[in-house]
């Protein structure tokens, strides 16, 4: 998860697992249910972003924020 502020404002982005068996269609459904949640309890929430992946999905060469060691 990373927040992001902006003035008085939030950017939420996220990366969430679910089962890789389940369709688009029913994913969607999920991820925006979840983000009417979000709305309801984060004030001055923004922008969200939530990708998607399956669960148990691990990707080493995947990294955020600044790597020092380049």
């Amino acid at each position: 998860i990373r927040l992001r502020r902006i003035a008085n404002f939030y950017a939420l982005y996220m990366d969430i697992e679910l089962d890789g068996q389940m369709t688009v269609s029913e994913s969607h459904l999920i991820v925006k249910d979840f983000e009417e949640k979000l709305i309801q309890n984060i004030p001055n929430l923004c922008d969200i972003v939530i990708h998607v992946e399956p669960i148990g999905n691990h990707e080493p060469d995947e990294s955020y924020g600044i790597n020092r060691s380049n």
